[in-house]
């Protein structure tokens, strides 16, 4: 489908939908059976909650900003609940999730350690500084192999918890990178990396010329498509957690009819990412 058919697909609902989905119940009623499951992976439900939560607040504020016409200003937040769903998927689906979760926290315990070294005053927020020494000494003695190793990553100046590129990332979990990768994308655009060159136009208005600032991407500029690719993703990250706990994290009873939707319209479009192959 070309990208003009594709922009012809009636995006518009999605904005309703996006508000479907962010403003769930927030509270979870778990069984006995959660609670087992849960107890069994700790550490994987603490960071999966949290990045769940974080997802859901950074689509809260796509919505927001399509609904006041700030579409433009949904590039930074748009980029980052993908990276939410890279991560989620990779702690999930990528080896063991409680190995990935430790390393996750461990690399974030390293992160605020370092800030603070780097920042090297005493504004820092110490109660953030008392928890990561505490999650470190933890680790490094009940898992010092993920101590370790997460230290000598960052020693070699790689930041993310899996040692992998975002690039290599979205090729293992979905076969390849592709050019409508929203990763690269909007990366362009929370960077302002082509702004100057496509965003920046003279209009020729008899004797009077304008300039004009702005994309003219329709998935940049329109709020139901913009909507559209944060509902995709959103439920993506609530169908990894559901993969790992056995229930969806957010508590609304129209999640299988968005699904159904979501999974209609992609097809449609034949846009975002193919199945990985097997």
């Amino acid at each position: 489908m070309s990208k003009k058919d594709r922009a012809n697909i009636d995006y518009k609902p999605f904005i309703y939908i996006l508000g479907l989905l962010v403003n769930g119940d927030v509270t979870y009623k778990a069984t006995l059976e959660d609670v087992k499951r849960i107890s069994k992976k700790p550490e994987t439900h603490r960071v999966l909650s949290c990045l769940v939560s974080n997802a859901v607040t950074y689509s809260k504020a796509v919505r927001e900003l399509v609904t006041l016409g700030g579409t433009e200003a949904v590039a930074p937040l748009y980029r980052a609940v993908y990276e939410i769903l890279l991560d989620v998927k990779q702690i999930v689906e990528d080896g063991d999730p409680e190995e990935n979760s430790l390393k996750f926290l461990t690399n974030s315990a390293f992160e605020i350690k370092d800030s603070h070294e780097d920042l090297n005053t005493e504004e820092f927020y110490f109660e953030h500084l008392e928890k990561a020494d505490a999650l470190l000494k933890r680790i490094k003695e009940k898992y010092p192999h993920i101590y370790f190793q997460i230290e000598s990553q960052r020693n070699k100046r790689i930041f993310n918890w899996s040692s992998k590129s975002r690039k290599q990332v979205e090729k293992d979990l979905f076969g390849s990178t592709t050019s409508l990768s929203p990763y690269k994308m909007m990366s362009w655009e929370a960077h302002s990396v082509t702004s100057p060159l496509l965003n920046y136009k003279f209009i020729d208005e008899e004797d009077i010329t304008r300039i004009e600032f702005g994309s003219d991407d329709p998935f940049l500029t329109h709020g139901g498509p913009l909507c559209f690719l944060v509902t995709c993703i959103l439920i993506e990250i609530f169908g990894a957690y559901e993969s790992a706990f056995g229930h969806n994290p957010w508590c609304q009873e129209e999640i299988s009819d968005i699904r159904a939707t979501v999974s209609k319209i992609r097809h449609k479009a034949c846009f975002y990412h193919k199945e990985k192959s097997t």
